[in-house]
């Protein structure tokens, strides 16, 4: 990954023939560590801030942004049940069942959505069909799901 340092935060980047724009879904999943391919990080600290302490007496550090060639993404919205959300959020399954957490596996291999974004709306809601069981009444949450593209 290509790595810039600013003062400022600019709103496009032109590099190798490529216009790159901010993603800030691509920002919060390489903030939890998720690594994206094919995009450029920009790490921005202003000037005023080189060099200083915070009130904890700690350098200031930079904040990293994640750029994606424009076009370069896709988004899909999907309604599961409530359970799931914490593992495709966090990736963490600790709190499942076992046949939860074979139905939530068998439902990625199927259906492969890329990285869950946090919903915008995390209550949930019952409704009688998701996405992953039409015939199955559950407390769901409408998430959506962003795969990067090369």
């Amino acid at each position: 990954m290509k790595t810039f340092n600013r003062a400022s935060l600019p709103e496009i980047i032109n590099y190798n023939g490529k216009k790159y724009k901010i993603n800030i879904e691509a920002t919060h999943a390489h903030k939890e560590g998720k690594k994206q391919a094919g995009c450029i990080a920009v790490n921005v600290l202003s000037t005023n801030l080189k060099g200083k302490r915070d009130l904890r007496g700690n350098y200031y550090k930079p904040h990293t942004f994640i750029y994606m060639a424009i076009g370069h993404a896709e988004y899909t919205e999907y309604t599961l049940p409530a359970e799931w959300i914490t593992a495709l959020i966090n990736n963490d399954f600790s709190g499942m069942e076992e046949e939860d957490e074979t139905r939530l596996n068998n439902w990625l291999a199927k259906t492969n959505p890329g990285a869950a974004i946090m919903p915008e709306d995390p209550k949930p809601n019952f409704q009688h069909g998701h996405d992953e069981n039409r015939n199955e009444g559950a407390d769901v949450i409408t998430t959506k799901f962003v795969k990067y593209f090369n």
